[in-house]
C-alpha cells in the first residue's frame, strides 16, 4: 500500500514539472513496474450526434501508434457506435465492455475469441492478453487506456484489474494536469485558446473539444487522428508557424518532441493580426 501511495503521489508530482513529451513515457514507465505490460496506450475518443467513434488523439508506448491505429480501424469497419439501449457496439468485446462499464477496468485473452477478425487484429499488433479501463463520458468524450501483454502465460488476473482500478483514473489524472502545464506558456492562452497537440507526423496527440467543432465545421468531410493537410502543410511552410483561413488563424510552435497548434477562431468583422499570410 505504500508503495503504491509513493507512486500515485510521484505521478503528481511529476505532472507539475515534467515536458509533455517525456510525461507519457516516465509515468508509464512507474506504471509498468507494479502493473507490468509489454505494450500500452491511451486515446480520446468523441462520440458523434450520430452515435460514431472518432479517435480524436492517441499515444503509446513500445508500439507504433499509427501502426496500432490502423489496425484498429481496420477492425472496426463497419465502424463501432453507440446504440441507444445497447451501448456500445464494436468487433472488439473488450472494448465494448470498457465502454459500457466506465471507471472499472476489465481483461481478456484476445485468443479466446472466435471471431476471426478479431483474432487476426490481436495476432497482427502482438496482443495475446489486453486489459482495458475507460473514463465516463463528458460531453460527449472518453479516455482510454489499455495495457497490453504479448505472452500466452503472462494473462491479466482479477488482482491486475482491481489494481488498474486504482492506478489508471490517477494516471488520466496527472496526465491532463501536465499537459495542462505544458501547454500554458509561453503562448497567451487568450489570444490562443483551443490547443491540439501533433506528433512531427501530424498525428494528433490531444485536440481540445472546442477546436474538434471548429475544425469540423470548416473541413466536414475531414475526421482525425490526423491534424487536416492544409493545415499541416501549412503551418510547416511559413516561417512563423503560422495559417490563415476566413474562419481562423492557427498558430503552431514545438513543445520538445511536439507540435502544438492553437486555434483562433475569426469573429465576423475582427481585425486581423499583421502577419505574413499562408500561401
Amino acid at each position: 500500500m505504500l508503495e503504491l501511495s509513493q507512486l500515485l503521489l510521484s505521478l503528481y508530482r511529476d505532472a507539475q514539472h515534467t515536458p509533455v513529451a517525456d510525461f507519457f513515457t516516465s509515468s508509464f514507465g512507474k506504471i509498468r513496474k507494479v502493473l507490468p505490460f509489454d505494450s500500452a496506450g491511451i486515446a480520446s475518443l468523441n462520440i458523434s450526434s450520430k452515435g460514431l467513434l472518432e479517435y480524436t488523439g492517441a499515444q503509446a508506448v513500445d508500439i507504433s501508434i499509427e501502426e496500432k491505429f490502423k489496425a484498429r480501424a481496420e477492425l472496426n469497419n463497419p465502424a463501432a457506435r453507440v446504440i441507444p439501449g445497447r451501448g456500445m457496439v464494436s468487433f472488439d468485446p473488450l472494448f465494448d465492455r470498457s465502454f459500457n462499464s466506465p471507471g472499472r477496468s476489465h481483461y481478456i485473452a484476445m485468443d479466446a475469441s472466435q471471431d476471426k477478425k478479431f483474432f487476426a487484429y490481436a495476432k497482427k499488433t502482438g496482443v495475446v492478453n489486453a486489459l482495458c479501463l475507460m473514463t465516463g463520458s463528458k460531453a460527449n468524450s472518453v479516455y482510454g487506456i489499455s495495457l497490453w501483454r504479448a505472452r500466452e502465460k503472462d494473462k491479466y488476473c482479477e488482482a491486475d484489474s482491481k489494481l488498474a482500478d486504482v492506478l489508471l483514473p490517477h494516471l488520466i489524472c496527472a496526465m491532463d494536469t501536465n499537459r495542462a502545464n505544458g501547454i500554458a506558456q509561453p503562448v497567451s492562452q487568450s489570444a490562443f485558446p483551443d490547443p491540439v497537440i501533433c506528433f512531427d507526423t501530424g498525428f494528433i496527440n490531444f485536440i481540445h473539444p472546442d477546436a474538434l467543432k471548429l475544425l469540423q465545421s470548416v473541413y466536414p468531410h475531414w475526421s482525425p487522428p490526423f491534424l487536416p493537410k492544409v493545415i499541416w502543410d501549412g503551418v510547416r511552410c511559413n516561417s512563423q508557424m503560422r495559417y490563415e483561413t476566413p474562419q481562423f488563424m492557427a498558430k503552431a510552435k514545438l513543445l520538445d518532441d511536439l507540435v502544438i497548434v492553437y486555434f483562433h477562431p475569426v469573429v465576423s468583422g475582427e481585425r486581423r493580426p499583421v502577419a505574413a499570410r499562408s500561401q
